[in-house]
């Protein structure tokens, strides 16, 4: 039996097909892109390059000028139906953020060399970014202080004290549990020891805690890095640096100037190192300035006192 259907046929009845068409190239597509494809990571000419060969693909290719990069970092993307994937991605100076590599299958591990190979090769100091990987799983993990109410805290006698604490261990500070999640150390020609202590807690809150040693005694500042712009405010010249700066309203005088070499992770060769360290006059804030290889940065300080800090815990 045959039904006859007067007037017009609906349009969608044309594009359906259609669609399914375009869908079924579009995977197609998608897959021989990451059969035969390749992706070449370059740094020249004042930029880095992202291209992906031989077949195109929409908005894949990056360009990034090197004076814009502040920072690499891993981002976990988690899909429609719980899927995880890493991205390798670039925060600029101005606060935006780039993608550099996203593939799908892309391991972890193969992304941290190909981060480290690029910051090395540029001599960008690693530190975590705020939405980076490592720093969101640390945080997922971390007990609230509740929690460790009743756990024994496992130290050696006299070894509750910030700078023996290491990444992976707890802290509260200000009625907040936070976990060290990156430590640098900075060991100058005159014998002393520099520390810098990222904490991170459940609650997203970050906190740089500066640990200046001085003849054994360790003094806690509370610190934030300055942006390109502030930093720029300082005006300060490492050719010829200032007895005195002064930045947002504050007179700052010279108090130290040491040589060295910074160490980012354990086993890892020493950076050479240049730092400045200036104080107003009532010794209650400092600018800390760093010299990496000719990389310029300034960390504002607030002096901190050492019993804020409580209820070590070390895992």
């Amino acid at each position: 039996m045959v039904f006859q259907v007067e007037g017009e046929v609906p349009a969608m009845a044309f594009f359906v097909p259609i669609i399914h068409v375009a869908v079924g190239v579009g995977m197609a597509y998608y897959a021989l892109c990451l059969f035969l494809n390749r992706s070449y990571i370059n740094i020249e000419h004042g930029f880095l390059t992202v291209k992906h060969q031989p077949l195109p693909w929409w908005n894949s290719n990056t360009n990034i000028s090197i004076g814009e990069l502040e920072q690499l970092y891993i981002k976990e993307v988690r899909g429609n139906k719980g899927k995880r994937y890493y991205r390798l991605k670039a925060k600029l100076k101005n606060g935006k953020d780039k993608n550099i590599l996203r593939m799908p299958d892309m391991k972890t591990e193969s992304l941290r060399q190909i981060e480290e190979a690029i910051e090395t090769h540029l001599g960008i100091e690693d530190a975590p970014a705020h939405g980076e990987y490592q720093i969101e799983r640390h945080a997922l993990n971390q007990p609230t202080k509740q929690q460790r109410q009743g756990q024994p805290i496992i130290a050696a006698p006299g070894s509750r004290q910030l700078q023996d604490l290491l990444v992976g261990h707890f802290v509260d500070y200000h009625s907040q549990t936070f976990e060290v999640i990156y430590l640098t150390r900075y060991i100058w020609k005159d014998g002393n020891r520099h520390q810098l202590l990222q904490l991170f807690s459940a609650e997203d809150l970050e906190v740089l805690v500066f640990l200046h040693q001085n003849a054994g005694i360790y003094t806690p500042w509370i610190e934030q890095k300055l942006n390109p712009t502030e930093a720029a405010r300082v005006a300060f010249d490492p050719e010829s640096p200032n007895a005195e700066l002064f930045y947002d309203d504050d007179n700052y005088q010279l108090k130290e100037q040491a040589v060295g070499d910074m160490y980012r992770k354990d086993g890892d060769a020493g950076l050479a190192t240049q730092q400045w360290i200036y104080r107003n006059d009532f010794d209650s804030l400092q600018l800390r300035i760093l010299n990496n290889e000719g990389m310029i940065s300034v960390y504002k300080g607030a002096k901190e006192l050492s019993g804020e800090f409580e209820n070590f815990l070390i895992p």
